[in-house]
């Protein structure tokens, strides 16, 4: 594998090597930008580990149990995605291993690949296996905008006032030249050969929706199972600030997490590492949580979410390679 890389990275050219490396330093730059622009306002770290010596263990394993839920709930969003049978545990295995390649790559990246290969292991023609992922992608999509629709007039209709992340417009500023330079880099780029194969699936993700709605017990599962998914992040936070004390309206809560989880993706690090944290502890800190609170519970939040399923995740990772289902 070493001697093909090596002679693969001969054979590219100078001017191709530029085109590779000038996006990732521009996105590399970029996010660190907006983590500037962030990070002051999570000063009270060291307040923040000090709490957390007081973490209630029967919240903070109820945000475990929904983690878990999390996996099961994309493992059946999974299967009802695609029209062939998928075997629940490996499908769950499938998920559950992403926790562990997505610490090594971009956001949602690792997930792709892994389900991708699963897919085609399973014995999915690949413009098949494309397409099943496109569908669980954009009925991901749909259910995210609804849900975060139902949560906007519920908190604007109640009378609150929806939660202002501290120095959101700079935020704003920030996140739009991020977009802007991502649009000009994908379209400046010339598309590489087959590239119009590998997007065909995801333009034919709304032919496939339709299907989907004409069968009843397949659309429900699908979208029930991408609610719970999107929910169940959400309810892993509430749980984790009641851990440590604090009670919030989960919908206030939801509200943070969705339009904060939103800004934090333009992040280029895995997992938007720091980018989630500071922006979610902003947020909570605008609903009145302490800062030092707000802090902690997004740390246990995170621990519980993006950290301890690594190990899991890399037994989870060679288990399925030793039974070749990746």
């Amino acid at each position: 594998m070493g001697v093909v890389a090596a002679r693969w990275i001969r054979r590219v050219r100078p001017a191709g090597r530029l085109r590779r490396v000038v996006p990732i330093l521009v996105w590399l730059g970029l996010g660190t930008l907006v983590l500037a622009l962030l990070v002051p306002q999570a000063g009270v770290l060291g307040a923040s580990i000090g709490a957390l010596g007081s973490v209630d263990p029967v919240w903070a394993a109820a945000a475990g149990l929904l983690v878990v839920l999390r996996y099961a709930m994309a493992a059946v969003s999974l299967q009802a995605a695609v029209s062939a049978p998928l075997p629940f545990r490996d499908t769950a295995l499938v998920q559950l291993a992403s926790s562990f390649v997505g610490r090594l790559t971009p956001e949602g990246v690792g997930w792709l690949i892994l389900n991708q290969r699963y897919l085609e292991r399973s014995g999915l023609k690949r413009s098949s296996a494309a397409a099943g992922i496109a569908l669980k992608v954009a009925s991901g999509a749909i259910t995210r905008l609804a849900i975060m629709i139902v949560v906007a007039l519920s908190v604007g209709g109640s009378g609150r006032r929806i939660v202002d992340v501290p120095d959101l417009p700079g935020a704003a500023a920030i996140a739009g030249v991020l977009l802007t330079a991502g649009v000009l880099m994908v379209g400046l780029r010339r598309l590489p050969p087959g590239a119009r194969v590998r997007l065909a699936p995801i333009a034919s993700a709304a032919n496939d929706l339709r299907a989907v709605l004409r069968q009843p017990r397949r659309a429900t599962v699908l979208f029930v199972s991408s609610a719970v998914l999107t929910m169940s992040l959400p309810l892993a936070l509430s749980a984790s600030l009641l851990a440590l004390g604090a009670t919030v309206s989960p919908v206030d809560v939801a509200a943070v997490y969705l339009g904060g989880t939103a800004i934090a993706a333009l992040s280029p690090t895995p997992g938007n590492i720091g980018a989630v944290e500071v922006v979610l502890a902003a947020g909570l800190t605008g609903l009145g949580v302490p800062s030092a609170t707000a802090l902690a519970s997004v740390l246990v939040f995170r621990l519980l979410t993006f950290w301890a399923p690594v190990i899991p995740g890399f037994i989870a990772f060679r288990s399925l390679q030793r039974a070749e289902r990746l």
